[in-house]
């Protein structure tokens, strides 16, 4: 099992942290007051709140009452085998999660078994081992055919659209390899599945999907292995993405001129305004 992630895996899983909390002019809309929900829950673009893993030892559920009877949950084997057994698209998608965070939850472990021992490293191996369940609790019974698997899953997704499976797929790397990319950049299969891969997040991206939209400007302002760098067209995406988030109530920042700016870097004021132009004809289409 790899443990090196290459620049694009490292870019595509840094879509909703280092592109939200630094280049995105936006705050969060005013909290609304709804139930608190004990479990970690899926966000609108796929991704597990809390939890690297989707399950953090905080969010186990309350137990029931005394003499209330519950039926035993389904081991997660036979969950992704339910959900994969769905003609829906989206159990795809969800069953990928589930066996995605166990490859994930062994990678962390196997990391942290890697580091030297001594003080130099004791806290990032207590950080690394403490506050998530386990390989062995997340990944249950999964077993290796389910692993080996999981991708045909995530493309079923990926290709019906569904929010942040087309980003899950890039990050996976050509065949599920990471470092394809990088080491066979001229080979034919890996050049076709870069041209699908990216014609699926832009897909995606034309009907509101949040992940695709910060990954592809951040694919075109960096060219990270994906696309060919194009600052006009990474400026397209973010400006379209600001637009979705205000119409769903986000807050411009207040350093949203420095922000636009660092977008903006490089481009002619004919380009900006294209740019920008065509970021509010791509948000415009979402919302209707």
């Amino acid at each position: 099992m790899r443990l090196h992630r290459s620049p694009l895996v490292i870019a595509l899983a840094s879509v909703g942290l280092i592109v939200g909390a630094a280049l995105i002019d936006l705050e969060p809309a005013p909290p609304v007051h709804e139930p608190v929900k004990l479990l970690a829950r899926e966000r609108s673009g796929g991704s597990f709140e809390r939890s690297p893993f989707g399950i953090a030892l905080h969010d186990r559920e309350l137990p029931p009452p005394q003499g209330v009877s519950v039926p035993p949950k389904p081991s997660r084997a036979a969950e992704v085998a339910r959900l994969w057994a769905s003609a829906d698209s989206r159990d795809a998608w969800h069953a990928y999660q589930l066996v995605d965070a166990c490859v994930r939850a062994r990678e962390v472990e196997a990391s942290a078994a890697a580091l030297p021992l001594g003080p130099p490293t004791a806290a990032a191996r207590e950080a690394m081992a403490s506050g998530w369940e386990s390989a062995a609790q997340v990944c249950d019974d999964i077993s290796a055919a389910q692993i080996a698997q999981r991708l045909q899953h995530l493309d079923v997704a990926a290709a019906a659209g569904v929010p942040g499976a087309a980003v899950a797929l890039a990050a996976e790397g050509p065949f599920g390899d990471r470092d394809a990319l990088a080491q066979r950049p001229d080979d034919p299969l890996v050049l076709a599945w870069k041209q699908r891969v990216v014609e699926l997040m832009q897909a995606s991206a034309k009907n509101g999907d949040k992940d695709a939209l910060l990954a592809l400007a951040n694919q075109y302002r960096s060219a990270d292995g994906l696309v060919a760098r194009d600052p006009q067209r990474a400026l397209a995406y973010w400006a379209a993405q600001r637009d979705i988030a205000h119409a769903a109530g986000a807050l411009t920042s207040r350093g949203a001129g420095k922000i636009a700016a660092a977008w903006s870097e490089g481009l002619s004021e004919e380009q900006i305004a294209a740019a920008i132009a065509d970021g509010q004809t791509l948000a415009a289409q979402t919302l209707k």
